[in-house]
């Protein structure tokens, strides 16, 4: 299933020593509508075992809005390293 199918936010997270090469992550990326790319600092093919609490904040970066109405746009890692991480935000108006 190629990604520019899916329309729905996705988040896409890479290892930054990962199996794939830097042009192949952002090609892959540059398919989506509405994706967020995170790559981990770090972390290997085994990503979730080696960078984990960088993963739950990537992915909890994700699900904090609402999946139906999020936009997820790049922004720097908080440790000033180039890589990008997701922020996620409801397209909803809050009535508080």
């Amino acid at each position: 299933l190629e990604l520019v199918r899916i329309t729905g936010a996705t988040v896409v997270i890479y290892a930054d020593v990962g199996m794939f090469a830097n042009a192949q992550k952002s090609e892959f990326v540059a398919r989506g509508k509405n994706v967020a790319r995170v790559d981990l600092v770090g972390a290997s093919h085994d990503a979730h075992l080696d960078a984990f609490e960088q993963w739950i904040e990537a992915l909890r970066g994700f699900t904090d809005a609402p999946l139906a109405s999020a936009t997820c746009y790049p922004v720097p890692a908080p440790d000033s390293s180039p890589l990008l991480v997701p922020k996620c935000r409801s397209n909803l108006l809050s009535t508080s």
